[in-house]
């Protein structure tokens, strides 16, 4: 069984659940930080994905591969999705040739399987001519945002009391954001008056997080998480897990910029 069945009946016990949370995307360049020249590119529609794959050979040259439909086929509790397609090699006439050229040829070769661990790493297990490899991804980062913006933000959450009964299932407001010397600092203002999350900023390929403790003027703190911060020109979106000793909310909210 593939590592990607190992997890399957996890995977799909879960998806009642994932109903409830943000759908993630994978769309990213991801690489391997232990082999390199192993890089996969994936570009994700909704449940439908275009992963393009590189690959060294036994002589050390780079083998281009790709899955033009792979398929969501199971999503797991906090909204990853797990994906699966035929890998197949691409065949082309050079450029220069003539404009009556023979079409190009897709062979399948064999199956890729992609299964977030996180939001920021996932196995990829594929097999090419017979041979099966499983390695795991990181997405690569080129630089980090420049962040220093308002929003007019929604916040789709669910919150519970300390006794597990919903107490609140949205609420809106103003959310300004920024980042200092590597901490980020997001003030929401809202129900609960004005919170301030602070904490150390990370980015993983296109998106962000940060985690760390938060307070409110209405006497109300303890400790959040922000994961998957996406930042457009237009606008942001994230998700969120906030605690506190009276209950907890975990969702997603976004907003256009100001």
């Amino acid at each position: 069984m593939n590592t990607v069945g190992k997890f399957l009946v996890a995977a799909i016990a879960a998806s009642s659940l994932a109903a409830h949370a943000a759908r993630s995307n994978l769309s990213d360049l991801w690489y391997s930080p232990t082999d390199a020249g192993l890089t996969a590119n994936v570009v994700q529609q909704d449940d439908a994905a275009v992963v393009t794959l590189s690959v060294a050979d036994a002589g050390g040259e780079i083998r281009w591969y790709v899955a033009p439909n792979a398929t969501m086929f199971a999503i797991s509790a906090s909204g990853l999705p797990y994906f699966r397609g035929t890998l197949y090699r691409a065949r082309a006439d050079w450029l220069g040739g003539s404009t009556d050229s023979a079409p190009s040829q897709m062979n399948a070769i064999g199956e890729i399987y992609l299964s977030p661990r996180s939001s920021g790493s996932i196995d990829v297990e594929y097999t090419i001519d017979g041979a099966t490899s499983l390695k795991t991804f990181a997405r690569k980062t080129w630089s980090l945002p420049y962040i220093d913006m308002s929003y007019l933000a929604n916040f789709s959450v669910v919150q519970t009391g300390s006794d597990g009964k919903i107490t609140r299932p949205t609420f809106s407001g103003t959310t300004t954001l920024w980042i200092e010397e590597g901490v980020a600092t997001m003030n929401v203002y809202g129900v609960d008056g004005r919170c301030t999350y602070t904490g150390p900023y990370g980015q993983d390929g296109r998106i962000g997080g940060f985690a760390g403790t938060y307070s409110c003027t209405n006497a109300r703190s303890g400790t959040f998480r922000v994961e998957e911060l996406e930042f457009t020109a237009n606008g942001f979106s994230g998700k969120i897990n906030a605690s506190w000793d009276g209950g907890q909310f975990r969702g997603a909210f976004g907003g256009p910029r100001r």
